[in-house]
């Protein structure tokens, strides 16, 4: 009877742990969770950044009080002038 009790114990303590264990899990799965869509939100924004820089070129001129740049389009420049 004692060696029953002793092992319902132990169980009852497992059990516990185990609980606990998947309750930190839980929490560590929504922190990853809300990392992971900042991280997608993050490559959004950065790809939309490299897509604007392949798209301009770093020559850019103001000649008066209009700004004078070179807009990329594949391996050709075209002349435009932003408002």
């Amino acid at each position: 009877m004692r060696y029953r009790n002793k092992t319902l114990d132990t169980l009852e303590q497992e059990k516990t742990s185990l609980q606990e264990c998947i309750q930190t899990q839980k929490q560590e799965i929504a922190a990853l969770t809300i990392a992971k869509e900042q991280g997608e939100k993050l490559q959004r924004q950065l790809e939309d950044v490299q897509a604007r820089l392949e798209n301009w070129s770093g020559t850019c001129k103001t000649p008066s009080s209009k700004m004078t740049c070179w807009a990329k389009t594949g391996m050709n420049y075209s002349k435009t002038t932003p408002n």
